[in-house]
């Protein structure tokens, strides 16, 4: 059985949430965390996942924030861009500009740790099994510098970034995982063959969320797709809120939820919450 934190293999979250109407007596928008977190850990017990706390100090995700920082198997960051008002005055919260550089701060985490894999996954996803990180595993030990399950948007080739993994080393991690332009990049020879965009991606300016860094590990063959079997892990594309609220209670899977939104079944201690100055 693969033991995570024994192979130096972080697995991180980028907690992450619109805001809307009634968030403090209201959490069906962000309980896709719990589910997360807590059937990830139905499969990787006593393993700890790194939640990059990405939301803004507005007073409504008191309670959300309060449940990660007790939930026992997190260790908690804030990412500093997001606790800034400026950032907020140029930036749309749909938008999640920033969603990279929770990355990047999960990233100079592993590096200050000692932690050289970094195992990706999101808020609204349902862990069933472990086949999926071991396949992924598999890949990087077979020489990969980044590997994943899923396929992106607009495209047949570029691997999306939830679930993946990444070798910390590798020089697609030595870059910014926010988005890029592709100017430079679009005149490569190989660009349309290597990134399979359709018509309206090709037009884009800029790379999406962690979409360079494949480009780097695919330049030199390194960027591997990885197979998840059917229903070991389930992506739902729901749980950022980016295009309007879509909470669980209304999800056509909300049975297969209920036992991890049953506080009864769970318990909760204070494990560790880094703020940025005590990483460095």
């Amino acid at each position: 059985m693969l033991a995570l934190e024994q192979n130096k293999i972080l697995p991180v979250l980028i907690s992450y949430t619109v805001p809307y109407a009634d968030m403090l007596a209201d959490t069906d928008g962000w309980d896709w965390i719990k589910i997360a977190l807590r059937s990830f850990h139905d499969h990787f017990p006593g393993e700890k996942v790194l939640v990059v706390d990405n939301d803004s100090d507005d007073d409504r995700y008191g309670q959300k924030r309060a449940w990660l920082h007790e939930y026992s198997g997190a260790i908690v960051i804030r990412n500093p861009v997001t606790r800034d008002t400026g950032f907020w005055r140029h930036h749309h919260p749909r938008l999640n500009h920033h969603h990279g550089a929770g990355i990047d701060l999960a990233v100079d985490y592993c590096r200050q740790q000692g932690y050289e894999f970094l195992l990706y996954f999101e808020p609204d996803c349902l862990v069933a099994g472990r086949a999926w990180v071991e396949n992924m595993w598999r890949q990087l030990q077979g020489g990969a510098w980044m590997t994943g399950g899923n396929i992106a948007a607009r495209t047949n080739r570029i691997i999306h970034v939830c679930p993946s993994m990444w070798r910390i080393d590798s020089p697609c991690c030595a870059t910014s995982f926010m988005r890029q332009s592709k100017e430079l990049d679009r005149r490569h020879p190989l660009f349309t063959v290597l990134t399979g965009f359709d018509e309206v991606a090709l037009a884009w300016e800029q790379w999406d969320t962690a979409q360079k860094n494949w480009w780097i590990a695919a330049l030199r063959g390194r960027a591997w797709h990885s197979t998840i079997p059917s229903g070991d892990f389930n992506h739902y594309w729901s749980g950022s809120g980016y295009l309007g609220k879509r909470g669980v209670r209304g999800h056509p899977h909300y049975p297969r939820f209920v036992p991890y939104l049953d506080e009864s079944r769970h318990e909760h201690s204070c494990v560790a919450v880094a703020s940025r100055d005590e990483m460095t």
